[in-house]
């Protein structure tokens, strides 16, 4: 279980950060500029305010399994949707479907912990865990730009399209 929250997190900080290295190719390719492109990565995190108490209720309704589930589905599609992008307003659209995802996630996960843990092992499981967000954002940074842009001839929707397909495959 610990490994699996732990991927979803990775995930999670996967597709938080995979706009960043590739906002040049993007706003070059989708005719946007740096306020334009700064609007559309805020996007998700006014939708993530908006969703986590509605997703915590969910979460109770459905349970942790289904909820998780759903979380990493919508977080994938968000990454895939990005590679979709056709300008500014289907870009930021994508990156909002995030907020739907990813408070399911930050709710879901100490709510897992918390089941499956005792008291005394919660505080390592939840260290352990929380690693996941910064060494999926860490991943992304280091490899975008050096290792998977030559790869995929510098085209950012391959890219976003193979982040996607990892996160579905969590």
């Amino acid at each position: 279980m610990l490994s699996g929250v732990w991927l979803l997190y990775f995930c999670f900080g996967m597709t938080v950060t995979s706009l960043a290295p590739l906002v040049r190719p993007i706003t070059y390719e989708l005719n946007m500029n740096y306020t334009e492109m700064g609007r559309v990565l805020g996007a998700w995190q006014l939708v993530y305010i908006a969703t986590a108490l509605p997703c915590g209720a969910m979460i109770d309704r459905l349970g942790l399994r289904r909820s998780l589930l759903i979380a990493s589905v919508l977080v994938g599609f968000s990454c895939m949707m990005r590679g979709f992008a056709q300008g500014q307003l289907t870009l930021l659209l994508a990156v909002a479907f995030f907020g739907l995802g990813g408070p399911l996630i930050s709710v879901g996960a100490p709510k897992l912990i918390s089941i499956w843990f005792n008291e005394r092992e919660r505080k390592l499981a939840m260290g352990i865990y929380i690693t996941g967000m910064a060494l999926g954002s860490i991943t992304v940074l280091s490899i975008t730009n050096s290792v998977i842009m030559p790869w995929m001839d510098g085209d950012w929707r391959k890219i976003l399209w193979i982040y996607s397909s990892i996160v579905f495959l969590s």
